[in-house]
């Protein structure tokens, strides 16, 4: 018989489910919007609630007449801000998208209007652009059964536009409007797949478009003041830090052969104060970097300066705010598209950064607390869901850079310092020289900016080897600077490692070189993995010997073994299905037989990721059975940090998280499992 008293928790089931199916039946599952409401409407399902939204007389005024004088001004976008009647400083707040289903045919147009004065402004993207013009037709309708339809077609378009997104944002975050912050925030933060595919493709992929580029750079120099003619190029491309052939540098060379100024540094360091924005200062040193033959007496040390400032300014929060974002949409689009392309996903990536990291610094939201309260938890749960999966993602240079530098932008400067001719580097000031040096040093050891086989008319300024701009500057340095040596040491590792065998061969006895030869082949091996995995394979067939399992993975550091595992996990998300499923296992034993409490966690880690990364969870029903006391704490942290982000995970990724969710063991009496380190 049936209980009296049903089961609480399967009655949040049945209301869930029941929840989630009227969602579906209105074509929108994570949301119930006007677009819901009205197709239950028409259904008879809510026969009391109202079909339409007719707005006051003040407010559709203000929608039709730009210079009304309630509407105060707050930039371009999908909302409209009116000053309540009769007050000083009170004020109203709508989604013009509402005045969509006004009754009144005469709001609709306005309404339509309101949109299409957006195109100028990039304020939508040419598929709402055309749905707009496909629907104006109808929108103007006098009869329901014609404008409706048009009404639900162009919300939807309207909802899912990434572009007119950002501007909601810029409007909210201009006037504290906390709803449309919230609202705003969640479209830009975690785009959707449409929204993606919607953008303009010129901007997501250079290297498949260089004949574009030329189009773009030819366009921008025809520009009659320079200042416009950046202001173009940076419009379009400035998100991606392209080579020289295709960097602003080639713009302002175009412009300059039917133009004349009197003094260029003058001119570009006006443009970058005026744009008060993070990235245009990259720009401007890239273009005197690249092209030095435009520098003079007073200008070679400002240019050094300038360097040495962005080069140690990776800690700047408008530095941080913009690669934390760089680096969560990474993350975000790889487990949205896996398999997707590493260029585009790293170049919208960039493009998403900007323009959000734009609008909180044209607010006057403090940075800092931007990034501490809204930016960083974001991106350390996007980085879990990338860093727990592992979609397999084409290879880019940007891809590595982003994942693993300080600062993409700043690399990209440096990778063009050999250009400099050592007059401009030795009339540098000391710190300066040290500044730079340093960075050089660090992300050489890193093999960050390793280009193996780096084309003669690169893309990007990070498809360049850092060596050649470390050799450069460790030449400009006083001999007896102990950082001359260093940077000589590193460059030289570095360019003999850009040929992989030389590494697999280091691989074999890895446990006998010193702790700094270890790091370097690891970092190069991983670099590898990242660019070239095809070539380096074979890693994997070495390091699946148990002999050699046991020997090497116990005797190197925890950073050395970190950067391994990462490169490990990376080779086997396009390996072969025996290689790629003997890894997890081979990584559990490594576990069970390893010293040390932090390597054996890390070792355990390495085991959960490689086993979500291709569904290898045989290995998982393993160690619970083994019930190992040592790893039953990792394993147990692991199912609780899994269990607190899963139903919260993009659904590629939830579907792999699930699948090891449910072996691995469950949390023990007592005390809470420890969050493992990612």
């Amino acid at each position: 018989m049936p209980s009296d008293h049903p089961d609480p928790e399967a009655q949040e089931v049945a209301r869930l489910l029941k929840t989630r199916l009227v969602l579906n039946a209105a074509g929108d599952n994570t949301k119930f919007d006007a677009r819901a409401g009205s197709i239950f409407d028409a259904h008879g399902l809510f026969p009391d609630s109202p079909r339409e939204f007719d707005p006051p007389a003040p407010l559709a005024q203000a929608l039709a007449e730009e210079t009304h004088p309630d509407r105060i001004p707050v930039g371009d976008g999908p909302l409209l801000v009116v000053r309540k009647p009769g007050t000083a400083d009170e004020r109203v707040v709508v989604e013009v998208e509402t005045f969509l289903f006004s009754p009144k045919s005469q709001v609709r147009e306005a309404a339509i209007r309101h949109f299409e004065g957006l195109s100028g402004s990039r304020g939508l993207t040419g598929r709402t652009k055309k749905c707009l013009a496909d629907t104006k037709g109808a929108l103007v309708s006098e009869s329901p059964a014609v404008w409706r339809p048009a009404a639900f077609e162009a919300q939807r378009a309207l909802d899912s536009d990434l572009l007119l997104a950002l501007l909601g944002l810029r409007q909210s975050l201009a006037t504290r409007f906390d709803d449309g912050i919230r609202r705003y925030l969640d479209q830009v933060f975690d785009p959707s797949f449409s929204a993606i595919e919607n953008l303009d493709q010129t901007t997501i992929r250079p290297s498949a478009a260089t004949d574009e580029l030329e189009k773009i750079i030819d366009k921008c120099s025809r520009c009659a003041q320079l200042a416009d003619a950046c202001d173009e190029y940076y419009r379009v491309l400035g998100h991606v830090p392209l080579s020289k052939a295709w960097s602003l540098g080639a713009v302002v060379e175009k412009w300059l052969r039917h133009n004349k100024v009197d003094d260029l540094w003058h001119e570009l360091t006006a443009w970058v104060e005026r744009r008060n924005e993070f990235l245009p200062q990259f720009h401007l040193a890239l273009v005197f970097v690249a092209r030095p033959r435009w520098l003079g007496e007073q200008t070679d040390r400002m240019l050094v300066e300038l360097v040495a400032k962005l080069l140690g300014g990776i800690d700047d929060p408008e530095s941080k705010l913009f690669f934390a974002l760089a680096k969560h949409y990474l993350c975000v689009l790889s487990t949205t598209f896996p398999g997707g392309d590493g260029e585009t996903l790293s170049t919208i990536s960039l493009w998403l950064a900007r323009e959000v990291s734009g609008a909180f610094a044209s607010s006057d939201y403090p940075i800092k607390a931007i990034l501490d309260m809204t930016v960083t938890p974001v991106a350390e749960r996007s980085f879990f869901y990338w860093f727990a999966t592992r979609p397999p993602i084409g290879p880019s240079t940007l891809r590595l850079s982003l994942l693993f530098g300080d600062s993409l932008w700043a690399l990209a400067v440096a990778s063009e310092l050999h250009r400099l001719p050592k007059r401009v580097c030795e009339k540098s000031d000391d710190k300066s020289r040290n500044t730079i040096g340093e960075f050089l040093c660090q992300h050489l050891a890193r093999c960050v900016n390793f280009a193996p086989g780096t084309s003669e008319t690169p893309t990007f300024a990070t498809d360049q080897n850092l060596a050649a701009a470390g050799h450069h500057w460790a030449q400009s340095l006083p001999s007896e600077w102990a950082l001359a040596e260093r940077l000589k040491a590193f460059s030289e590792m570095n360019r003999s490692i850009t040929r992989h065998q030389p590494l697999i061969d280091a691989l074999q006895d890895l446990a006998t070189k010193a702790e700094a030869e270890q790091a370097v082949i690891v970092a190069g091996l991983r670099a590898y993995s990242y660019l070239q995995p095809e070539v380096v394979q074979p890693v994997l067939d070495i390091v699946l010997s148990d002999e050699w399992a046991r020997q090497n993975m116990s005797a190197v550091s925890i950073p050395v073994l970190d950067m391994f595992l990462d490169e490990l996990i990376e080779l086997q998300s396009t390996a072969a299905d025996d290689a790629a499923l003997r890894l997890p296992h081979m990584l559990a034993d490594a576990a069970e037989h390893v010293d040390g409490k932090d390597k054996r966690s890390l070792l355990i880690t390495g085991v959960v990721i490689s086993a979500t990364c291709r569904g290898s969870v045989s290995v998982l029903d393993r160690l619970r059975k083994a019930d190992d006391p040592r790893l039953r704490e990792d394993l147990e942290g692991w199912r609780r940090q899994i269990g607190d982000v899963s139903k919260a995970a993009p659904p590629w990724a939830a579907g792999r998280l699930r699948r090891v969710l449910a072996r691995l063991p469950t949390l023990a009496s007592g005390s809470p499992a420890p969050v493992p380190s990612t």
